[in-house]
């Protein structure tokens, strides 16, 4: 039977026109990209990540989709955003969950976790 893969990539951007080192405030991005390299579609249902800063600080972003969509990407193809977690420490380690649908009969869900 066909089969959905994914690959998921996370880079990192430290934003310094939005952070001020004298107040503790640092800003980050991060871009993702969801690459199928399966032999089906696959559509993208919901994200849940969990971001800890070196202080302690932990915010935790989940719902439906990913920036407001809920993409379907064929084989082959793949799917990239970007959003910034807020202000963070100067270090964090963030962990995420996307559950994804196989385009197959049985629609099961599957989730990837990651840690960027």
């Amino acid at each position: 039977m066909a089969q959905s893969q994914l690959k998921v990539s996370v880079q990192t951007q430290y934003l310094a026109e939005q952070s001020s080192a004298e107040d503790g405030v640092y800003t980050f991005a991060y871009f993702v990209t969801i690459e199928n390299t399966g032999e089906i579609a696959a559509q993208v249902i919901a994200r849940h990540w969990i971001i800890e800063d070196a202080s302690g600080a932990r915010q935790e972003v989940k719902g439906l989709g990913v920036v407001g969509q809920q993409p379907l990407i064929q084989p082959g193809a793949s799917f990239s955003y970007n959003s910034a977690p807020g202000y963070l420490a100067l270090s964090a380690v963030c962990m995420a969950r996307i559950s994804v649908l196989p385009m197959t009969p049985l629609f099961l869900r599957r989730r990837f976790r990651f840690l960027c």
